[in-house]
């Protein structure tokens, strides 16, 4: 999707603290036997998923969990303003984002492409 919508819309990925520990499969993929810090966790996750665009860390606070209700798994997309014009809901129950409502959104709200 990011690459659909380069030039029409910037996109980023924050990465929320779970509220638990993270799996042990997780330590092993982040190279280390110990639980991982969180911005080793979140490079090696964008690197393995091909990610071309910024991947942050969450506050200490949990600003952006707070503020868009960030977990379980949502996609969110604010619009000019900053305001959220898209919100995909919980993936709790489906196990999945609804990309497709999305894309949906981006072509209504964002320009003809470059």
């Amino acid at each position: 999707m990011s690459s659909r919508y380069k030039g029409r819309a910037g996109f980023a990925l924050v990465y929320v603290d779970t509220g638990h520990p993270e799996p042990p499969e997780l330590w092993e993929r982040a190279g280390g036997d110990g639980p991982p810090d969180r911005a080793t966790l979140v490079a090696r996750g964008a690197a393995s998923h091909g990610l071309d665009f910024p991947c942050l860390l969450d506050t200490p606070d949990e600003a952006a969990r707070a503020a868009y209700r960030a977990y379980p798994i949502r996609l969110v997309i604010l619009d000019t303003d900053g305001r959220v014009g898209f919100d995909s809901g919980s993936s709790m129950r489906s196990g999945r984002l609804d990309t497709a409502a999305a894309e949906a959104w981006l072509e209504a709200h964002t320009g003809p492409q470059p």
